[in-house]
């Protein structure tokens, strides 16, 4: 039976978007800065919310967190499969590129 709603091969996209992932970004989950604020007309902006210590505490120890997991190098297969790839030079790289340092040190010191 033919679907007029159903997708072509040509209208598909082949990664998701982060937004229909589920994900959004900080600032648009912040609204507002306290119950009411629309009606008084206050608005926030990233600058006015990340002026906040508490904020910028959060997500600062949040990022570190996130900098400190391993990194992985990735490859896709002949069936379209990624897979991580542990051989070569990139691949030694991004699991310790020195000794005394970390993955995501190494990426900060530009």
């Amino acid at each position: 039976m033919w679907n007029l709603l159903r997708r072509t091969r040509k209208n598909q996209k082949s990664g998701r978007d982060v937004r229909e992932a589920g994900w959004t970004s900080l600032f648009q989950a912040v609204a507002e800065p306290f119950a009411g604020a629309w009606q008084q007309g206050v608005k926030t902006d990233p600058e006015s919310v990340l002026s906040f210590h508490a904020v910028f505490s959060c997500i600062s120890l949040i990022s570190q967190d996130i900098a400190k997991m391993r990194l992985r190098l990735m490859q896709t297969d002949a069936h379209g499969i990624r897979r991580e790839t542990r051989r070569g030079d990139i691949a030694r790289l991004c699991r310790r590129p020195t000794p005394s340092r970390t993955a995501s040190s190494f990426l900060n010191c530009g």
